[in-house]
């Protein structure tokens, strides 16, 4: 019921609305009759106050402030019998009334406040038990019908309480959720994330499957073979009058849950198997591939190229602290996430896992297209990281002309991931075609004869400085520039003459002329292992 609807009942016919009549649509929830001074402590949303102001009736400042109290909670409105013990109101009373569209409404001194009140009582009480009758039915038929997802089903619930509802594993890790909208206990909505605080951790042990009815939640635990699958939070900071529904629903709440759940679990591990099989058909047969079979999965079409990308499964693991395989629910959460946001920006893509790397199969018609493939694979390894809260590497092969090169492709892909370990590298995507002289290098990394003249030259610069690395970076440097002075100087922030010095200290301890292109190139290998072997 609204403030439009109460002026219609008849106890309220004679009433008349002073100011805020653009509120006339606020909703009533509650009403009181107020003749004490201080009434704040009992205000809540949707409130309706009647009142004689007998209590403050010669203090305009408590009348200001006894209405602002009611508009700083989102009441109703505000019901006052005028002639009675005020004749008129405070000016800055309507002012605020219809700046914030909340109603004044003046009632005949010869009213009864039973009346009033009974009349409003009675629709409150009407309406709220049509709207309890409306939200049981919704329930029911959620609980009974077949949903798509978890996903689907969370939102569905949350469209019937008003508010966020959100599930988590027996170790409090969030699965799925409505919307993100924080509240006290969880902050961070990334998948598998934990709440704010151990205190907000719960433990469930045997059979005590009651509902836990917190401050602004009810959360119902879900069991299996007397084991905690997990919790399920339904937020009621504005509608405890649905505590009662779910109370009778919580049976068919947590079976739909745990149905959902197994038909998931089931999805995700059909998938993974049907694409690992495929791909490692693909990439263990080589010459021997049937196309037949390769047609159930794919279409090669003509001029189609083919290629593998890999990226670190184990950072994933490894940020959310995860040890082994062992707990299904957290790995089927994980697998989840990755295929839908595969799906979102990547659809059609085959996915697999080998030892801690994930592999895909990606198909181009061209470079210029591969180019593409590559921007969307950013994109996708973006919204992973914001999923996990963790920089994702990916390591990209060439792309080859037949599936028959998919086992060359997928040595390649982890090649990039690897040698970007090795070397430090920073780019997200790393692209194997641009890692062939490193590739090299990295083969030599623990070459007894590059390690012995690593030792005698560069070291020899070190030990002449007593062990200061000034004169190996200041070489470093000058390399990278391609022995352009003033390049060099600048990135150093030292003056030319200063670095003159340094690179004629240089040349005179290891007996060689900067000048000399050989000797750089040498000098430049070297660094480049030391810089290997110091990782």
């Amino acid at each position: 019921m609204d403030v439009s609807a109460a002026l219609k009942l008849k106890s309220l016919q004679n009433a008349s609305v002073l100011a805020g009549r653009n509120g006339v649509k606020r909703k009533i929830k509650a009403a009181e009759v107020m003749e004490v001074p201080d009434i704040g402590g009992w205000l809540t949303e949707g409130i309706v106050i009647i009142s004689t102001f007998y209590s403050i009736k010669d203090s305009p400042e408590a009348q200001i402030k006894m209405f602002k109290n009611l508009i700083k909670v989102n009441g109703g409105a505000l019901f006052i019998k005028l002639g009675r013990y005020v004749n008129d109101l405070p000016h800055e009373m309507y002012d605020l009334a219809n700046k914030h569209d909340m109603p004044i409404i003046a009632i005949p001194v010869d009213v009864s406040y039973v009346n009033v009140l009974n009349a409003l009582f009675d629709k409150i009480y009407e309406e709220k038990r049509a709207h309890r009758h409306e939200q049981l039915q919704l329930m029911n038929k959620l609980i009974n019908t077949e949903v798509k997802s978890l996903k689907d089903f969370m939102k569905e619930l949350s469209s019937i309480s008003g508010e966020n509802v959100y599930y988590e594993t027996a170790d409090n890790r969030l699965l799925v959720y409505a919307k993100k909208e924080k509240d006290r206990r969880r902050k961070n909505f990334s998948t598998l994330s934990k709440p704010a605080g151990r205190e907000n951790t719960y433990q469930v042990h045997g059979l005590n499957n009651a509902p836990l009815s917190k401050d602004d939640r009810m959360v119902i635990t879900v069991q299996e073979n007397e084991v905690c699958e997990g919790y399920l939070h339904i937020i009621l900071r504005k509608s405890q009058d649905l505590l009662g529904v779910l109370e009778s629903c919580k049976v068919g709440i947590k079976e739909q849950i745990k149905f959902l759940l197994l038909k998931e679990r089931y999805e995700i591990e059909n998938r993974y198997l049907q694409e690992a099989k495929f791909l490692k058909y693909l990439i263990e047969k080589k010459s021997e591939i049937n196309p037949g079979y390769v047609e159930n999965y794919i279409n090669p079409g003509k001029n189609q190229m083919y290629g593998i990308f890999a990226f670190d499964f184990s950072v994933i693991k490894k940020v959310l602290k995860i040890s082994s395989n062992k707990d299904q629910v957290i790995t089927y959460g994980l697998y989840k996430k990755i295929y839908e946001v595969f799906d979102d920006q990547l659809p059609g893509t085959y996915l697999f896992k080998e030892d801690s790397y994930f592999y895909g199969m990606y198909m181009c018609k061209n470079q210029q297209d591969r180019s593409l493939l590559i921007t969307k694979l950013e994109k996708t390894f973006k919204q992973l990281e914001r999923e996990f809260v963790n920089d994702i590497y990916c390591g990209l092969s060439l792309a080859h002309n037949s599936l028959e090169d998919l086992y060359k492709a997928m040595d390649e892909a982890k090649a990039s991931l690897q040698t970007r370990h090795e070397m430090n590298i920073n780019d997200k995507i790393i692209l194997y075609e641009k890692m062939g002289i490193n590739k090299i290098l990295l083969k030599l990394k623990n070459d007894s004869n590059v390690l012995h003249f690593i030792q005698v030259t560069l070291e020899s610069l070190k030990s002449n400085e007593n062990g200061n690395e000034e004169l190996i970076h200041t070489l470093d440097v000058f390399l990278q520039e391609n022995g352009n002075h003033s390049k060099t100087s600048e990135k150093l922030f030292v003056h030319r003459r200063t670095l003159k010095y340094r690179l004629t200290k240089i040349e005179s301890i290891l007996n060689v002329s900067l000048d000399d292109s050989e000797t750089r190139f040498l000098l430049f290998f070297l660094i480049k292992m030391r810089k290997f072997n110091l990782k």
